[in-house]
């Protein structure tokens, strides 16, 4: 059934009013998460709105200066300061509302007419229930795929587990069945909507009915050339993250999906043994809690994440678009989350973020980067210039809605 469930997801809000996308500046949005951080060691000191002063902490996204945003000092006003906080990507705490940035985009894509076979990825983290960062709504958690060739093989072939050929028949029949299923509670729902809404279902049915075909056509190989070779799975979580990030920019490649995520670790049990940070230990317990300032394996382990972070800009910029010229750096949206602000004192109200890529052009840039100082104001404004910049007009079905209407609104300073 949970396969079941992830092949429905996207269409649960059909019933009520998702937002809708015009065609935006960015053509993919790349979500990159990670659990929050020691902001003294982090804060970029001495920037300003056309320069970054890099911090040890960040020094190794200096390749990307020019086409670099760093944000600070954005509050989640008590939805992401603690163990299990749930407002890291959503900008809210209602467990009714739980809506987090990639699905909101995804849906909003799907309502606008863009159609892919696979509405959104989200992928990477460490095995466990506790830290959940990914939610459709209704308090509907979404967990990551931990697996980078179970990725791989959910992705870019018909059908997952073992490659003989009898297990990859009775999976794709299961799926077909699925879809079937799926298609009976479509023509069901028709009839209860209006013409607007039977609208968007049809475009959910024809993205649907591009999976089935897929299932169908798939002999077990990856779709063409844009996919990477399959992975082997290490025995470090978070270096399997970064195999994901390859397998995400692959399906951005591939034009099979326009939204993915990738998550880093979380703020329990995520161990880390890389040979950059000295002894390995738990993220969390060890490098955040236990070591003292300045914390040298956490500022080793955040200057690897930045070294992920500016490879897959690499690899987005060396990928032609396949949705028209140029390469999907050029019509991608990078931005770097967290579950959390203060990682140390466990806190929310210092969140901070990583803005990068072309955009498609939506971006304000600075030839010596730039640095946006949020001063207080609710990082759901972040989450929603992400959204913007994928050409997201209607911001009512996402994040804390008791808030006003001036807070509810894309940082005006990140635009061009």
């Amino acid at each position: 059934m949970a396969g079941l469930a992830a092949v429905a997801a996207p269409f649960a809000p059909l019933l009520g009013k998702p937002a809708r996308a015009a065609i935006g500046p960015a053509k993919y949005l790349l979500v990159f998460h990670t659990p929050g951080t020691d902001v003294d060691a982090w804060s970029p000191r001495g920037s300003s709105d056309s320069e970054i002063v890099f911090s040890e902490m960040t020094a190794p996204l200096e390749p990307l200066r020019e086409d670099l945003l760093l944000f600070e000092k954005f509050d989640s006003l008590g939805t992401a300061g603690q163990h299990g906080a749930v407002g890291g990507l959503t900008g809210s705490q209602d467990w009714n509302r739980l809506y987090s940035l990639d699905q909101f985009v995804a849906d909003a894509l799907a309502a606008g007419g863009v159609s892919t076979s696979i509405p959104s990825v989200i992928l990477g983290s460490v095995p466990g229930e506790d830290q959940r960062s990914f939610w459709r709504p209704g308090g509907n958690p979404l967990s990551p795929i931990l697996s980078p060739r179970a990725a791989f093989e959910a992705i870019f072939t018909g059908a997952t587990g073992p490659r003989d050929d009898g297990a990859v028949d009775a999976l794709r029949a299961r799926r077909e069945r699925s879809i079937a299923l799926l298609q009976g509670e479509f023509e069901s729902i028709a009839s209860r909507l209006g013409e607007a809404e039977r609208t968007k279902l049809g475009l959910h049915a024809d993205s649907l009915n591009s999976v089935l075909r897929r299932i169908q056509g798939s002999s077990g190989a990856p779709v063409g050339e844009c996919a990477s070779d399959a992975p082997t799975d290490t025995d470090s979580d978070i270096e399997n993250s970064s195999l994901h990030l390859d397998l995400a920019i692959s399906a951005f490649a591939c034009d099979t999906t326009r939204v993915a995520a990738v998550q880093f670790g979380h703020h329990q049990n995520t161990q880390v043994a890389l040979p950059t940070i000295g002894s390995p230990g738990n993220w969390h317990n060890d490098f955040m809690h236990s070591d003292p300032a300045p914390r040298a394996r956490l500022i080793a382990t955040e200057r690897w994440l930045c070294e992920q972070f500016v490879a897959a800009a690499n690899r987005l910029k060396a990928l032609p678009s396949p949705t028209g010229s140029g390469t999907l750096w050029d019509e991608t949206l990078m931005i770097w989350t967290r579950d959390m602000g203060d990682g140390i004192s466990h806190a929310g109200d210092d969140m901070r973020f990583v803005i990068s890529g072309g955009a498609g052009g939506y971006l304000q840039k600075s030839a010596r980067g730039r640095y946006i100082d949020g001063r207080g104001a609710p990082h759901l404004q972040v989450l929603l210039t992400a959204a913007e910049a994928m050409g997201v007009e209607d911001f009512s079905a996402f994040g804390d809605t008791s808030l006003p209407a001036s807070d509810r609104v894309a940082v005006a300073g990140a635009r061009a």
